[in-house]
């Protein structure tokens, strides 16, 4: 189940904002003391009118969060997968 926990208003071009959000979301989860899970952060374009328009994602960010640090999986090698904390 996906779950809005958060929104915010950002001023500016889409170039300038992109590649911003990673830092934004993980401040998010790391003060609001949020639980382990898989985090999904976009950036949409904000119509006067309409509001989010969630059908034209800008940028999409995923972030696994467990233990109080974001978990990244590492390079596969052959069919072994591993993963890391980081």
């Amino acid at each position: 189940m996906v779950e809005l926990r958060k929104t915010i208003e950002v001023v500016g071009p889409p170039k300038a904002l992109k590649g911003r959000m990673r830092p934004w979301a993980l401040e998010v989860i790391k003060s609001d003391r949020l639980d382990d899970g898989e985090y999904y952060v976009q950036l949409v374009r904000l119509d006067p009118e309409l509001g989010f328009v969630t059908d034209e994602i800008l940028e999409n960010e995923v972030i696994f969060w467990f233990y109080g640090q974001e978990y990244v999986p590492a390079a596969v090698s052959g069919s072994a997968a591993s993963s890391a904390l980081v």
